[in-house]
């Protein structure tokens, strides 16, 4: 009975073990699930399981996801030993490598990823070749696809693998590990977004509000036997209906200021804007407010009242009547300074009458 030997996770400096549990095991199945790594160690894995694929059986499966370099490893099988589930992903694109040092080292290091690129072009080309599925049954053709699929970082799922000839089979389905492979496929460019969003919703990592959104995608129809549906749902209807679903809801109540609120209700969409208080809604003592031009009118009027005022003052001491146009009938039994008050009255009676609103409406 063949053995089962799961390659998980990144590929790194474990491809000893590889050589080690397969000389154990001699027949073996071996699960793939892994987002790349190492490319000279992915190799290294690669060359074990062909070595002891020669003198014993070993099936190769991906499940999960299946990428970079651990394509590497996949199809590493002979012919009729390399398949994946249903369910899984297998992703091919260049090498790369991150360094440091001058011209000359890059330069080394440029050449080497070629060197690797040719090898991953070939391997991926021999695997198609054996499932008679050339392009145009061009080795150029094919080739120049290949190239093509590794520049732009290319997914396929099993169907497609299988249909593309990298795999000879695909088998029954299998569920994700996600937490295996998540750091390395949250790093590529082209992660298919149903394992992005898988990653996202494991159950440790959940969030108050990725729970919300899991509930309003799975909930369409009502929540009752009444007519209430997500999308007009109460908050405290969604909180019960959340903690029906053994959801752990816990509100935070705090206190906003105006300024959070007006921020809140524009970011909703709403037009928030502040109206003028009423004079009636003035609170006692408060001081007016007043503009520059009423303030300059103010000034004025006070400068010609205590002038006038000094006026009258001076004729009465000088006992002479004020020299003052009078364009009202003089009434008779009328003193010289209450004509002089009655006319400066008749010609302020507007600014008068402003400066009685103001103390009426500040009382």
């Amino acid at each position: 009975m063949a053995k089962d030997i799961h390659i998980e996770g990144e590929i790194s400096t474990n491809w000893g073990n590889i050589v080690s549990d397969l000389a154990a095991a001699k027949d073996a199945t071996i699960y793939v699930n892994s987002g790349g790594g190492s490319v000279t160690e992915g190799f290294a894995m690669a060359d074990a399981i062909r070595r002891h694929s020669a003198t014993h059986t070993v099936d190769l499966i991906g499940t999960g996801v299946v990428a970079s370099i651990a394509t590497m490893v996949l199809l590493a099988g002979k012919k009729g030993h390399r398949k994946m589930t249903a369910n899984s992903f297998l992703m091919i694109h260049n090498p790369t490598v991150q360094v440091g040092g001058d011209a000359s080292v890059l330069r080394g290091y440029a050449d080497t990823l070629e060197s690797m690129t040719d090898r991953l072009v070939q391997n991926y080309y021999d695997a198609i070749a054996s499932n008679g599925k050339l392009i145009n049954d061009s080795e150029q053709e094919t080739k120049a696809q290949i190239q093509a699929w590794m520049a732009s970082e290319t997914w396929f799922t099993a169907q497609q693998a299988l249909e593309a000839g990298f795999i000879d089979a695909v088998v029954e389905a299998s569920d994700y590990d996600i937490p295996t492979v998540k750091n390395y496929c949250k790093g590529y460019t082209n992660t298919p977004k149903s394992i992005l969003e898988d990653m996202e919703h494991t159950k440790e990592e959940r969030t108050l509000f990725q729970k919300f959104l899991d509930f309003f995608r799975a909930e369409k129809a009502p929540i009752s036997e009444s007519n209430t549906t997500v999308e007009n749902m109460t908050d405290e209807q969604m909180i019960e209906a959340l903690k029906a679903k053994g959801y752990s809801v816990e509100v935070e109540e705090t206190e906003m200021t105006e300024e959070e609120m007006v921020a809140a209700l524009a970011a909703s969409g709403m037009k928030v804007t502040k109206a003028p208080p009423a004079a009636e809604d003035k609170m006692e003592g408060k001081a007016e407010v007043k503009t520059e031009a009423e303030n300059k009118a103010e000034e004025k009027f006070k400068a010609e009242l205590q002038a006038k005022n000094e006026e009258i003052a001076r004729l009465k001491l000088a006992n002479k009547s004020p020299k003052i146009e009078n364009k009202a009938e003089p009434v008779k039994g009328e003193t010289p300074r209450e004509r002089a008050m009655n006319q400066f009255v008749a010609e302020n009676k507007g600014k008068l009458e402003a400066i009685a609103q103001k103390i009426k409406g500040s009382i």
